[in-house]
């Protein structure tokens, strides 16, 4: 039996597998001999509560919440709540990158690009280093969807020089 792996489902696996490694509730040997280790430890998971209460998104109940209510809660709640929030795993400029550029080898260039796209400079990502992440992507997913990406890049950042001015 052959398994065909995509770059999306890789991505996806990658981020699953390294989400795994961070789940066990079990404190670590030098936690358990060193008191500053497990304050430490402590005040990252506090940081990280904080960050949850912090970055409330409703876009999925604002737009879904009437329509498909649970799907709208699990996307606002877990994935931007939860998944979004773990920085001290993955920042949010790396996620914004690999989440750029997921959407784009799966052919996703609809809105949701283009609030990823916001999301990503928000999150620190240059017009520099957007630019070249599309033009690398635009290699292996597709030309066409470089065109259609750089689209919604520039109606995003626009022309500023670093991709990061206000507009």
């Amino acid at each position: 039996m052959k398994i065909k792996i995509t770059a999306v489902t890789g991505i996806f696996l990658i981020l699953f597998l390294a989400s795994c490694g961070n789940m066990t509730s079990g404190k670590s040997a030098e936690a358990a001999v060193n008191p500053e280790v497990n304050k430490m430890n402590e005040e990252k998971e506090k940081k990280s509560d904080e960050a949850l209460t912090e970055k409330k998104v409703t876009d999925g109940r604002d737009y879904l919440g009437d329509f498909a209510p649970q799907f709208a809660a699990i996307n606002d709640d877990i994935l931007f709540g939860e998944v979004w929030s773990r920085e001290t795993e993955l920042s949010p400029r790396d996620r914004s990158l690999i989440t750029v550029s997921a959407l784009m080898g799966a052919g996703i260039v609809d809105q949701s690009m283009k609030g990823h796209l916001e999301r990503a400079r928000q999150n620190g990502v240059t017009k520099t280093e957007i630019v070249e992440v599309i033009t690398q992507l635009a290699f292996y997913t597709g030309w066409p969807k470089g065109w259609s990406v750089f689209a919604q890049a520039m109606e995003v950042y626009g022309d500023s020089a670093d991709g990061n001015s206000e507009r």
